[in-house]
Protein backbone atom coordinates (compact mmCIF):
# COMPACT_ATOMS: atom_id res chain seq x y z
CA UNK A 1 0.00 0.00 0.00
CA UNK A 2 1.40 3.40 -0.96
CA UNK A 3 -0.30 6.61 0.12
CA UNK A 4 0.56 9.94 1.78
CA UNK A 5 0.67 9.84 5.56
CA UNK A 6 1.13 12.28 8.44
CA UNK A 7 4.76 12.76 9.45
CA UNK A 8 4.12 13.50 13.14
CA UNK A 9 2.78 11.01 15.69
CA UNK A 10 1.03 12.03 18.92
CA UNK A 11 1.08 9.31 21.62
CA UNK A 12 1.01 8.81 25.35
CA UNK A 13 4.10 7.65 27.23
CA UNK A 14 4.11 3.92 28.07
CA UNK A 15 5.81 1.49 30.44
CA UNK A 16 8.03 -0.74 28.25
CA UNK A 17 5.70 -0.11 25.28
CA UNK A 18 4.44 -2.92 23.04
CA UNK A 19 6.13 -3.50 19.70
CA UNK A 20 3.03 -2.10 18.00
CA UNK A 21 3.87 1.25 19.57
CA UNK A 22 7.63 1.11 19.23
CA UNK A 23 7.62 0.18 15.54
CA UNK A 24 6.04 3.54 14.74
CA UNK A 25 9.07 5.35 16.10
CA UNK A 26 10.97 4.08 13.04
CA UNK A 27 8.46 5.47 10.63
CA UNK A 28 7.34 8.91 11.70
CA UNK A 29 9.72 11.84 11.36
CA UNK A 30 8.49 13.42 14.60
CA UNK A 31 6.94 12.02 17.76
CA UNK A 32 5.06 14.12 20.28
CA UNK A 33 4.57 12.58 23.69
CA UNK A 34 1.37 13.77 25.36
CA UNK A 35 2.51 15.46 28.56
CA UNK A 36 -0.48 17.73 29.24
CA UNK A 37 -3.31 15.20 29.50
CA UNK A 38 -4.95 14.01 32.68
CA UNK A 39 -3.96 10.48 33.59
CA UNK A 40 -6.19 7.76 32.16
CA UNK A 41 -6.27 4.31 33.70
CA UNK A 42 -6.50 1.06 31.81
CA UNK A 43 -3.77 1.81 29.26
CA UNK A 44 -0.11 1.00 28.87
CA UNK A 45 0.95 4.06 30.86
CA UNK A 46 1.58 1.91 33.91
CA UNK A 47 1.58 -1.63 32.53
CA UNK A 48 3.28 -3.86 30.01
CA UNK A 49 2.83 -7.37 28.59
CA UNK A 50 5.45 -10.09 28.65
CA UNK A 51 5.24 -13.84 28.04
CA UNK A 52 6.30 -16.21 30.82
CA UNK A 53 6.10 -19.97 31.26
CA UNK A 54 2.33 -19.75 31.83
CA UNK A 55 1.64 -17.43 28.91
CA UNK A 56 0.74 -13.76 28.73
CA UNK A 57 1.67 -11.89 31.90
CA UNK A 58 0.70 -8.33 32.81
CA UNK A 59 3.12 -6.22 34.84
CA UNK A 60 1.35 -3.26 36.41
CA UNK A 61 2.96 -0.39 38.33
CA UNK A 62 0.85 0.52 41.39
CA UNK A 63 0.02 4.19 41.82
CA UNK A 64 -0.55 6.32 44.89
CA UNK A 65 -4.12 6.07 46.08
CA UNK A 66 -6.38 8.90 45.02
CA UNK A 67 -8.19 10.19 41.98
CA UNK A 68 -5.34 9.80 39.52
CA UNK A 69 -7.63 10.36 36.53
CA UNK A 70 -8.11 13.94 37.71
CA UNK A 71 -4.38 14.55 37.93
CA UNK A 72 -2.13 15.87 35.19
CA UNK A 73 -0.13 12.90 33.93
CA UNK A 74 3.15 14.43 35.08
CA UNK A 75 1.83 14.56 38.67
CA UNK A 76 0.90 10.89 39.01
CA UNK A 77 3.07 9.26 41.67
CA UNK A 78 4.24 5.67 41.89
CA UNK A 79 3.32 3.72 45.05
CA UNK A 80 5.92 1.64 46.89
CA UNK A 81 3.76 0.14 49.64
CA UNK A 82 4.55 -3.28 48.20
CA UNK A 83 7.80 -4.46 46.65
CA UNK A 84 6.41 -4.54 43.12
CA UNK A 85 9.83 -3.76 41.66
CA UNK A 86 11.22 -7.06 42.89
CA UNK A 87 8.13 -8.87 41.61
CA UNK A 88 8.41 -7.28 38.17
CA UNK A 89 12.10 -8.00 37.81
CA UNK A 90 11.70 -11.60 39.00
CA UNK A 91 8.94 -12.05 36.41
CA UNK A 92 11.15 -10.61 33.67
CA UNK A 93 14.05 -12.87 34.67
CA UNK A 94 11.80 -15.94 34.74
CA UNK A 95 10.38 -15.07 31.33
CA UNK A 96 13.63 -14.24 29.55
CA UNK A 97 16.59 -15.81 31.34
CA UNK A 98 16.77 -18.33 28.48
CA UNK A 99 16.42 -15.69 25.76
CA UNK A 100 19.55 -15.37 23.58
CA UNK A 101 20.28 -11.74 24.50
CA UNK A 102 18.99 -11.51 28.08
CA UNK A 103 22.45 -11.53 29.67
CA UNK A 104 23.63 -8.84 27.25
CA UNK A 105 20.81 -6.39 28.04
CA UNK A 106 19.77 -7.28 31.61
CA UNK A 107 22.10 -4.83 33.33
CA UNK A 108 20.55 -1.92 31.42
CA UNK A 109 17.14 -2.63 32.95
CA UNK A 110 17.79 -4.15 36.36
CA UNK A 111 18.64 -0.73 37.80
CA UNK A 112 15.04 0.37 37.23
CA UNK A 113 13.98 -2.21 39.78
CA UNK A 114 16.55 -1.39 42.44
CA UNK A 115 16.04 2.38 42.62
CA UNK A 116 12.94 4.53 43.05
CA UNK A 117 11.47 7.33 41.01
CA UNK A 118 8.61 9.43 42.31
CA UNK A 119 6.62 10.17 39.16
CA UNK A 120 5.30 7.68 36.60
CA UNK A 121 5.93 10.01 33.66
CA UNK A 122 9.59 10.41 34.61
CA UNK A 123 9.92 6.63 35.04
CA UNK A 124 8.50 5.98 31.57
CA UNK A 125 10.65 8.67 30.02
CA UNK A 126 13.80 7.18 31.52
CA UNK A 127 12.81 3.75 30.19
CA UNK A 128 12.19 5.24 26.76
CA UNK A 129 15.62 6.90 26.79
CA UNK A 130 17.26 3.59 27.70
CA UNK A 131 15.38 1.70 25.00
CA UNK A 132 16.27 4.38 22.47
CA UNK A 133 19.93 4.03 23.37
CA UNK A 134 19.78 0.27 22.80
CA UNK A 135 17.36 -0.06 19.89
CA UNK A 136 17.64 3.35 18.29
CA UNK A 137 15.15 6.14 17.73
CA UNK A 138 15.54 8.11 14.49
CA UNK A 139 12.52 10.38 14.99
CA UNK A 140 12.64 13.83 16.55
CA UNK A 141 11.09 13.77 20.01
CA UNK A 142 8.85 16.53 21.37
CA UNK A 143 6.43 17.00 24.27
CA UNK A 144 3.00 18.56 23.99
CA UNK A 145 2.83 22.10 25.33
CA UNK A 146 -0.94 22.10 25.84
CA UNK A 147 -3.75 19.59 25.71
CA UNK A 148 -5.75 19.49 22.49
CA UNK A 149 -8.77 17.22 22.19
CA UNK A 150 -8.14 17.18 18.46
CA UNK A 151 -4.72 18.21 17.11
CA UNK A 152 -5.02 21.36 15.03
CA UNK A 153 -2.20 20.46 12.66
CA UNK A 154 -3.18 18.19 9.77
CA UNK A 155 0.27 16.62 9.77
CA UNK A 156 -0.30 15.08 13.24
CA UNK A 157 -1.68 11.57 13.59
CA UNK A 158 -3.48 11.32 16.95
CA UNK A 159 -2.76 7.84 18.27
CA UNK A 160 -3.54 8.57 21.92
CA UNK A 161 -5.43 5.73 23.62
CA UNK A 162 -5.65 3.74 20.39
CA UNK A 163 -3.35 0.91 21.45
CA UNK A 164 -4.76 -0.48 24.68
CA UNK A 165 -4.54 -3.65 26.80
CA UNK A 166 -8.34 -3.80 26.70
CA UNK A 167 -8.64 -4.01 22.92
CA UNK A 168 -6.65 -5.53 20.10
CA UNK A 169 -6.17 -2.88 17.44
CA UNK A 170 -3.75 -4.60 15.11
CA UNK A 171 -6.29 -5.17 12.35
CA UNK A 172 -7.48 -1.56 12.50
CA UNK A 173 -3.97 -0.10 12.65
CA UNK A 174 -2.87 0.92 9.16
CA UNK A 175 0.59 1.64 10.53
CA UNK A 176 1.38 -1.83 11.86
CA UNK A 177 2.02 -5.24 10.33
CA UNK A 178 2.52 -8.10 12.82
CA UNK A 179 5.82 -9.83 12.05
CA UNK A 180 6.82 -13.01 13.84
CA UNK A 181 10.20 -13.50 15.49
CA UNK A 182 11.55 -16.31 17.72
CA UNK A 183 10.04 -16.15 21.22
CA UNK A 184 11.13 -18.08 24.31
CA UNK A 185 7.81 -19.82 24.95
CA UNK A 186 6.46 -19.86 21.42
CA UNK A 187 6.56 -23.66 21.47
CA UNK A 188 4.00 -23.59 24.32
CA UNK A 189 1.80 -20.59 23.61
CA UNK A 190 2.29 -19.80 19.95
CA UNK A 191 3.57 -16.47 18.68
CA UNK A 192 2.25 -13.41 20.54
CA UNK A 193 2.47 -10.25 18.44
CA UNK A 194 1.50 -7.65 21.05
CA UNK A 195 4.19 -8.05 23.71
CA UNK A 196 6.51 -5.41 25.12
CA UNK A 197 9.50 -4.36 23.07
CA UNK A 198 11.49 -5.98 25.90
CA UNK A 199 10.44 -9.35 24.49
CA UNK A 200 11.72 -8.44 21.04
CA UNK A 201 14.98 -7.06 22.39
CA UNK A 202 15.81 -10.04 24.61
CA UNK A 203 14.89 -12.50 21.85
CA UNK A 204 16.48 -10.86 18.79
CA UNK A 205 19.13 -8.47 20.12
CA UNK A 206 20.66 -6.20 17.45
CA UNK A 207 18.19 -7.55 14.88
CA UNK A 208 15.31 -5.93 16.81
CA UNK A 209 15.64 -2.86 14.58
CA UNK A 210 15.20 -4.98 11.47
CA UNK A 211 12.02 -6.55 12.83
CA UNK A 212 10.60 -3.20 13.95
CA UNK A 213 11.08 -1.70 10.50
CA UNK A 214 9.34 -4.70 8.94
CA UNK A 215 6.32 -4.02 11.16
CA UNK A 216 5.59 -0.69 9.46
CA UNK A 217 3.92 -0.51 6.02
CA UNK A 218 5.91 1.17 3.27
CA UNK A 219 3.90 4.41 3.29
CA UNK A 220 5.18 7.46 1.48
CA UNK A 221 5.65 10.28 3.97
CA UNK A 222 3.76 13.35 2.84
Amino acid sequence: MNKPAPHTLLMEMSYFPPVQVYSKFFYFQNVIFESCENYQKGGFRNRCHICGPNGLQVLSIPLRKGKNEQLPVRDVRIAYDENWQKQHWNSIVTAYKRAPYFDFYADYFESFFTSRMEFLFDWNLKIFETLSELVGFPANIHFSEKYEKQPAAACVLDFRNIISPQKRTERDDDYFIPVSYPQVFEYKHGFLSHLSVLDLLFCTGPEAVIYLKKMVPNFEIG
